[in-house]
């Protein structure tokens, strides 16, 4: 069985931004690959075998290289599943995942229409579909996918923070900031959460309380570019210029060990 603490774990030093939606979906896929593999291995029509079988091969090769880091790689394996059964769900469940990662969310909705159009109640394919809606600007349409999650999975981070910053994007801080906190009182030490509750206070000009409340995470920095980017421009904006010299000179380090990134 796939172990949920290793696929979070490289999710955070990916630094991928819907790590729980990920590590859902990748449990997902190992089920539904193992009950492909299981309907390969009873079907009478041997071709039908060895297409299930190559199947399960794209998609496990697809899965190493997402954890290498090598999202092109891997969607290419996805492809080539797509391109000969392009109803597999779980073939566009990783794809849309994958062009979440390469920031090509336009792209991610035919994949996700599909399942939905196969199975409504499909969990993880409302939750991405949120995602694309948000990141294409379609606020009012995301929210729908986001309520209907929180319907079925009250406390699940991903989507609450998404709501947080649906209603920031708006132009409703002080709504998002209240839904912020709210997940901090469950969820106090979800570094994600604290950089968009720090994020809306920059765009309340509330920078002393948006420093203060990054302060106490500042060690983490070196393992997180959005922290470093953000304390060095609040630090900025403070008049700290020696704080922020020492952040832009992570975030410098950080950009020189991962280029890409």
């Amino acid at each position: 069985m796939t172990n949920i603490a290793s696929i979070l774990d490289w999710k955070t030093r990916l630094g991928i931004v819907a790590a729980a939606i990920l590590a859902t979906t990748m449990i997902c896929l190992t089920f539904q690959d193992r009950d492909a593999h299981n309907k390969a291995t009873s079907s009478s029509t041997k071709s039908n075998r060895n297409r299930l079988s190559e199947d399960v091969i794209q998609l496990s090769l697809a899965r190493r290289a997402a954890e290498r880091g090598d999202s092109e790689t891997a969607l290419q394996h996805v492809d080539q599943v797509t391109q000969i059964q392009p109803d597999s769900i779980p073939a566009n469940l990783m794809k849309a995942e994958l062009l979440f990662r390469l920031f090509r969310t336009d792209e991610m909705r035919p994949a996700l229409e599909n399942i939905l159009r196969q199975d409504p109640e499909h969990f993880e394919a409302h939750a991405n579909m949120a995602f694309a809606l948000q990141y294409s600007g379609e606020l009012d349409e995301a929210k729908k996918h986001v309520d209907w999650c929180l319907l079925r999975r009250h406390d699940f981070l991903p989507v609450l923070r998404m709501r947080a910053e649906i209603l920031r994007d708006q132009g409703d801080s002080v709504r998002a900031l209240a839904e912020v906190r709210s997940i901090l009182e469950i969820y106090s030490h979800d570094i994600a959460t604290h950089l968009l509750e720090a994020e809306i206070l920059v765009y309340q000009r509330d920078f002393e309380a948006a420093y203060l409340s990054l302060q106490p995470l500042s060690e983490a920095s070196h393992q997180s570019p959005r922290l470093a980017a953000l304390m060095a421009q609040i630090c900025q904006l403070l008049g700290k210029e020696a704080e922020a010299i020492q952040f832009r000179a992570v975030l410098d380090k950080q950009k020189q060990e991962k280029p890409n990134q």
